[in-house]
This record gives structure tokens, sequence and C-alpha cells, in this order.
């Protein structure tokens, strides 16, 4: 068995923000534009809640990447 922490399968959005290292602000924004990373809602009306996968969170970072360098 390991002795290392599990990581969590969903983040709430505040943890997802921290995982991709920007504000809570920015991805409610990004989610209302219908950019940024994909999101589940658990729940309905004004009880439900945006949760992030972190497998579609590390998928959307990966799309972002660049090809070459720049200055």
């Amino acid at each position: 068995m390991s002795d290392s922490p599990m990581r969590p399968r969903a983040y709430s959005t505040t943890d997802a923000a921290k995982y991709l290292g920007i504000s809570r602000h920015t991805l409610e924004a990004w989610r209302v534009q219908g950019r940024g990373p994909a999101y589940r809602r658990l729940g309905t009306g004004h009880a439900a809640r945006a949760m992030y996968l972190v497998e579609d969170l590390d998928s959307w970072i990966d799309s972002l990447e660049t090809v070459g360098g720049g200055r």
C-alpha cells in the first residue's frame, strides 16, 4: 500500500481554480463565457454546484500547449 495521499477525482470551483493557478472569479467567468475546462453540475437550481474532474482539468491544460519557442 502506498503512503502517498490520494488525489481527489473532482474539485470544487475554488479548488479547481487553485489547481489551475487562477482566481475563482476567472474560472467562474470562463464558465459563463463557455471557455475553460469542462465541468459537471451536481444538483439542480440554485443548489447546483459546478465540479471539475481532474482528468478534464489536465486535458484542458494539455490543449493549451503551444508549439515552438517564443521570446
